[in-house]
């Protein structure tokens, strides 16, 4: 089984349900009360991700801001996107714990890691088409980040 799920139609009710559970699980846990704006590392971290920021190189589709690397448990954003000012980060940052909570078979990581040592990814560009995958996270960033 791969780490990505089969992709599905999620309604916006689904999406909304995971994100009230996220940050209802983060008010019961001590040291993680949200408090808006909402700063999306403190969402990668409760999730138990790492965010860094790093050179992310363009590959042959163009420029990447941001990829999640889910065997390592790591958001990475590109550190150019750093100039676009901190509101599109904490959007780019929230969009990937989209893909990581409606995208990520997390189950799989463990036994994944134990039978193959390379790591799939999700890229992130402005330029697809807005349905599917790319949409449901970035809907997802919207309801968390509100």
């Amino acid at each position: 089984m791969s780490l990505i799920r089969e992709f599905r139609f999620r309604e916006k009710i689904e999406i909304e349900g995971i994100t009230s559970q996220i940050l209802g699980e983060m008010c019961q846990t001590r040291g993680y009360l949200p408090e808006f704006p909402l700063d999306a590392s403190r969402v990668a971290e409760f999730l138990g991700l790492d965010v860094v920021w790093d050179q992310i190189a363009a590959d042959e589709a163009g420029a990447i801001a941001a990829r999640i690397l889910p065997v390592h448990r790591l958001i990475e954003i590109n550190e150019n996107l750093a100039k676009l000012g901190l509101g599109l980060a904490e959007s780019t940052i929230a969009h990937e714990i989209g893909h990581w909570m409606l995208h990520i078979n997390q189950r799989e990581i463990e036994r994944y890691l134990e039978l193959e040592r390379h790591s799939e990814q999700i890229v992130c560009r402005n330029r697809e088409h807005l349905r599917g995958r790319e949409w449901q996270a970035q809907y997802f960033a919207t309801c968390l980040l509100m």
